[in-house]
């Protein structure tokens, strides 16, 4: 019995110091932030010239692949036939001239015509000058957000060695590009709404990021950024309808029902990282994944416009706005969490002149390295921790923005 209890006293003592570790972060310190990011920063330098090295080396491989969908889509537009990217057989043949991708493999163009449109001067370039104009265009967008965002004092090289930023470079993704608009809206929106909400508004090529977008803008009553950011979007789908032609926003809306069936294949899964995918890869029934996605997404919401009621500032209420995105839509990949890097940044200037809070730390650091293994985490051990993580950066975001102390301060523009 003694024994017994000593055992159980040693287990809980060891659990509740570490309980205390993790609260306090005090193991961070910007120092050994700066040596990580320098760390990662080099291993994600090796990563990219090794991947790239041995395809540019072995023809046949797959460059970027998710970008040929992009390259492939822009080039028959040019041609006069959007519309045929969204069809199955001539995708798979204007693919086949891009990244040279193995036998019987293709991407499917999910996007709005509007992304379309954005990409259409890509179309006009050879395969690997377009994918780095479009990775070191929307790279540097991101890259400027995020150094006007964090305190001077705080390395900048962490957050530009983001290890799912480098996932987002190797698939040849547009997390840089939702990010840098995120970032573009926090750094405008107290000084320049209606500039703010131009840059949301351009979240229309990727519109299931942009659900919380009218609902905190309304909350917050700031009704210059809203009205621009709905007529940027209009203005995107009316002009993409005028150069594109309908037919292409005809295909594109019958192709858009691949989406619906594509969450009920066991494959995607553990890409998401979304509620709904979460509870799936636990076994759960579709009608659970269903509900709980919905509650989840109805919460953040709650949350994030309780916050932007008390208008605690607009860098902060965008701040609210990024995660209380990914956990409103089922849609949310793994390179789609380069945006994360904005509200994690904002909280590092919010610790910067006023010190950091309980478990701040800790849950920075596991976003920070979290990210880039969550798929690998979801397809080996089936432990969604993501859309955890996601939330727990949310309700720290809102505990910033209800804190009387901050009022004086965080209304000033980054």
């Amino acid at each position: 019995m003694l024994k017994n209890q000593k055992f159980f006293g040693s287990f809980f003592q060891k659990r509740t110091s570490f309980f205390s570790f993790a609260k306090s972060g005090t193991w961070l310190t910007r120092e050994r932030a700066n040596l990580y990011g320098h760390i990662f920063a080099l291993a994600a330098l090796v990563l990219l010239l090794a991947f790239y090295g041995r395809i540019l080396a072995a023809p046949g491989r797959p460059i970027a692949s998710d970008f040929d969908a992009f390259w492939s889509g822009a080039r028959l537009a040019l041609r006069g036939d959007g519309a045929a990217a969204y069809v199955e057989a001539p995708m798979r043949a204007a693919e086949s001239q891009g990244a040279q991708l193995a036998p019987g493999q293709w991407f499917v163009y999910l996007y709005p015509p509007t992304f379309m449109l954005l990409s259409l001067p890509l179309g006009g370039l050879p395969y690997l000058a377009a994918l780095a104009l479009f990775l070191v265009v929307s790279f540097a967008a991101w890259a400027l957000c995020v150094r006007r965002i964090l305190p001077a004092p705080w390395p900048l090289l962490p957050l530009l060695a983001f290890p799912v930023g480098c996932l987002n470079a190797l698939v040849g993704q547009n997390g840089f590009m939702s990010a840098a608009c995120f970032g573009t809206a926090m750094l405008l929106i107290d000084r320049w709404p209606v500039a703010a909400g131009v840059s949301l508004g351009l979240l229309a090529f990727k519109p299931h990021l942009a659900i919380a977008v009218p609902f905190v803008l309304l909350a917050a009553r700031r009704f210059a950024a809203l009205a621009a950011c709905g007529i940027t979007a209009l203005f995107l789908a009316a002009l993409s309808w005028a150069v594109l032609g309908g037919t292409v926003w005809h295909q594109a809306l019958q192709a858009s029902a691949v989406a619906g069936p594509m969450l009920l294949s066991t494959e995607v899964w553990p890409k998401l990282m979304s509620v709904y995918a979460g509870l799936r890869l636990l076994h759960t029934p579709a009608f659970v994944g269903y509900g709980g996605q919905g509650l989840a997404g109805l919460a953040a919401l709650i949350a994030a416009v309780c916050l932007a009621e008390r208008r605690p500032g607009g860098a902060l209420e965008i701040a609210s706005m990024v995660p209380a995105a990914m956990l409103c839509t089922p849609y949310v990949w793994d390179y789609d969490l380069v945006c994360l890097s904005l509200p994690m940044a904002w909280l590092a200037r919010c610790a910067a002149r006023d010190g950091w809070r309980p478990w701040e730390k800790t849950v920075l650091a596991a976003l920070y390295g979290g990210a880039v293994a969550a798929r690998l985490v979801n397809v080996n051990f089936g432990i969604p921790f993501m859309p955890i993580l996601i939330a727990a950066l949310l309700a720290l975001t809102v505990q910033r923005g209800l804190a009387p102390a901050h009022q004086s301060w965080v209304h000033a523009a980054p």
